[in-house]
């Protein structure tokens, strides 16, 4: 077994590990969100309206939609580069992957019980919310927005598909 082979062995490894984690942090908080009774919200949505398994359901059924349309929409680019810079690829890939995914979940530590569901038409502020400025909300205004960046530029330079 070649260095290539054995550096993308581990690569797919360590980023499928790495997506289950996330996925599963994601989802476990905003489970928990849900299910924890919060003081009245201080704005309204009809999102927020909706009973909360209609909420869960819907969330989780959205997720999944995206995740079939990411899969089925997905393009390859056929760019032939040398078996060289193909680890030189994947190992940065694999390292900005690595940052995202702990920035990411430094950041959800970070806010804690602030923690709490957004969507694209509001984010639900809770009566005794606080503006947190500690972890990496000390260095970054949205670190796990830059975090998901991270992620998805690592996954992009891991596995540009040949």
């Amino acid at each position: 077994m070649n260095i290539g082979t054995l550096l993308e062995t581990v690569t797919n490894w360590i980023v499928i590990a790495g997506a289950v984690i996330l996925s599963a942090v994601i989802i476990v908080s905003w489970l928990a969100s849900i299910r924890t009774p919060k003081a009245a919200p201080t704005g309204s949505s009809t999102w927020f309206a909706l009973p909360t398994w209609a909420q869960i359901g819907a969330g989780l059924a959205v997720s999944a939609l995206l995740a079939y349309l990411g899969y089925l929409l997905w393009i390859p680019l056929r760019l032939v580069v040398s078996p060289e810079v193909l680890v030189v690829l994947r190992i940065v890939g694999l390292a900005l992957f690595l940052a995202g995914l702990l920035l990411t979940l430094w950041a959800r530590w970070a806010l804690g019980a602030m923690y709490g569901v957004s969507t694209s038409f509001a984010a639900q502020l809770q009566a005794g919310h606080r503006l947190i400025q500690h972890g990496p909300y000390a260095f970054v205004r949205h670190p796990m927005y830059l975090g998901y960046w991270l992620v998805l530029a690592g996954v992009m330079l891991t596995y540009r598909t040949m």
